[in-house]
């Protein structure tokens, strides 16, 4: 879970992440703190964690927050991400104020490294979508799940090249929280119309169907949606 409150106090925005991976009880000590290339973009790891593979999710989460931030009409924002091993307990509240909004973000390390970096692109895309839009003014546009969605698929074409069938949305969920029934159930539905389009097929970035989700994000500014 990935979870970001935006607060404007005077010309400052406060940041409120909430981060949540489920699974096995274990210490889990972040302790390494990596500087991407781009200074909007850094990462929190585990002693030891792989370089290169620190050095491309750096380059991949940067093309997915260019991309987002391209579609706001000025706005600025930043990501840590934090990533953690796979299915293990994380869980963390944190809080940042800047000029900008400062997101955290979590994903774990999956097995096959194209699946990590699909999922940063997917989760840095959709997740600076909300904060950069609602920063514009534009809040019914911020806080619209299926739209952030699409953004979410489109961060995958830019910054990876395609969209692989296991790195779709996922499923409605229920829960007793609002905001998590609401995000899951544009996240089937975002799905279910993908599929219906691609017949579960992988989507290329430069294929008809890459290319109008492409041309549908762009077309998504403050104001015009």
């Amino acid at each position: 879970m990935n979870k970001n409150t935006l607060t404007k106090v005077g010309g400052f925005y406060l940041t409120r992440s909430e981060v949540l991976t489920e699974g096995r009880a274990e210490k889990v000590r972040l302790s390494l703190r990596i500087a991407c290339e781009d200074s909007r973009v850094r990462l929190l790891v585990t002693k030891g964690f792989d370089k290169a593979n620190a050095e491309v999710i750096c380059a991949t989460a940067s093309k997915a927050l260019t991309f987002s931030v391209n579609q706001s009409e000025g706005q600025r924002a930043s990501v840590e991400i934090r990533v953690v091993p796979p299915r293990v307990f994380y869980r963390e509240t944190s809080w940042r104020v800047g000029r900008y909004p400062k997101l955290v973000l979590i994903v774990p390390e999956l097995t096959e490294l194209n699946a990590t970096l699909a999922n940063v692109a997917d989760l840095v895309a959709h997740e600076v979508f909300h904060v950069v839009m609602i920063a514009a003014g534009d809040i019914a546009l911020g806080t619209d799940e299926y739209v952030a969605y699409h953004f979410g698929l489109c961060g995958q074409l830019v910054a990876v090249g395609d969209i692989m069938p296991w790195s779709m949305p996922g499923f409605s969920l229920a829960s007793v929280d609002p905001n998590v029934v609401s995000s899951s159930s544009a996240a089937e539905k975002v799905r279910d119309e993908l599929k219906a389009y691609s017949g579960g097929a992988p989507i290329e970035a430069d294929s008809a169907l890459g290319q109008q989700l492409l041309s549908k994000c762009r077309s998504t500014r403050p104001g015009v949606h």
